[in-house]
């Protein structure tokens, strides 16, 4: 459901949903092969399905959408494998885990000291305050998406506005009060035929 390279571009890591874990590949660069190294083995039915590595390279953040939670790693790039040692596991909504959610999306803020999730069934977007230097979360809010099923987060370059993409078929868009932990909706929702991503480029 995600994969993406290590920050030294040595290592291919793919989030295997359906086996629960995150494979590990070699990567060779000027061959163009992979190779299976090793794995991050997760918690039976937790379905890993999203990670990301802050751009320091310290740490790695792991989405799990039948867990809803967000596991939180520290990184190094080790000798010959990569090294990751679990530092925090922290719920996606405010009400704990339920069968009827699924965690969906997760991206850092523009600046990186806040990340957002998105919970689908929960309806809701989840925002949290990220500690630069321990890389540990704070829930700040978990909040209704004026929408059903947010499948997807887009956070504009200001880091002050986000779109929620909605798969019953709307995008929503609201303005982010950091200091009080709100979203605001600041304009009218668009009508789209059942999103399931987007970007802002």
């Amino acid at each position: 459901s995600c994969s993406r390279l290590t920050p030294n571009e040595k290592f291919l890591m793919a989030a295997d949903l359906g086996i629960d874990q995150i494979k590990i590949y070699r990567f060779n660069k000027q061959e163009g092969k992979i190779a299976v190294l090793d794995a991050i083995r997760c918690e039976r039915e937790s379905a890993p399905r999203y990670f990301m590595f802050s751009s320091d390279g310290r740490f790695l953040y792991v989405l799990y959408e039948l867990k809803n939670v967000i596991e939180v790693f520290s990184y190094d790039k080790g000798d010959r494998t990569p090294v990751f040692e679990k530092l925090q596991t922290i719920s996606t909504t405010d009400s704990g885990p339920n069968s009827l959610t699924a965690a969906c999306a997760m991206h850092f803020s523009p600046d990186e000291k806040h990340i957002f999730c998105s919970n689908a069934g929960d309806d809701t977007v989840t925002m949290y305050e990220r500690d630069e230097e321990t890389g540990l979360l704070t829930m700040r809010f978990c909040l209704p998406t004026s929408g059903d099923y947010p499948k997807d987060i887009a956070i504009f370059p200001d880091g002050r506005h986000i779109a929620v993409i909605n798969y019953e078929g709307s995008i929503t868009f609201f303005r982010v009060d950091y200091e009080k932990g709100l979203l605001v909706m600041n304009a009218r929702s668009l009508k789209v035929n059942e999103p399931n991503c987007c970007e802002i480029v």
